[in-house]
């Protein structure tokens, strides 16, 4: 299985829900829940509702998402935060990563390479 747009937003959802039951959290400390609330915005502001239809676009969205979500843990274990609270974030974003580094499969497949044919076809007719 390679990244695909319903792969990449069904992770940023996930990140995003799970930020923000670390806001929600009664033992989570005012510090945790204001880093997870501006994590939760940010992700939503920065990768939720963007599509990108080019694959390589995808990828390059899909490692920025990472490396925020690595940035926003990171954040979040400076502050009082009982580490159970943590665990499923940290989780998510190792299983986010393991989707990312399978090899892509759509780049060599007939079906792709039929859609970037179709794709070139429709803006070169639109340019003349």
């Amino acid at each position: 299985m390679s990244l695909t747009q319903a792969i990449a937003i069904e992770q940023y959802q996930l990140a995003c829900d799970q930020l923000m039951e670390i806001a929600e959290d009664y033992n989570a400390s005012e510090e945790a829940v204001e880093v997870a609330l501006a994590a939760a915005q940010e992700l939503t502001l920065e990768f939720i509702d963007k599509t990108i239809d080019d694959i390589n676009g995808l990828n390059r969205q899909y490692d920025s998402f990472i490396d925020t979500m690595t940035r926003m843990i990171e954040d979040l274990e400076r502050t009082t935060l009982e580490l159970l609270i943590i665990e499923p974030l940290k989780q998510s974003l190792q299983r986010a990563k393991e989707k990312r580094l399978k090899p892509v499969e759509t780049q060599t497949s007939w079906a792709y390479k039929f859609a970037q044919l179709i794709s070139w076809l429709r803006q070169r007719a639109g340019i003349r």
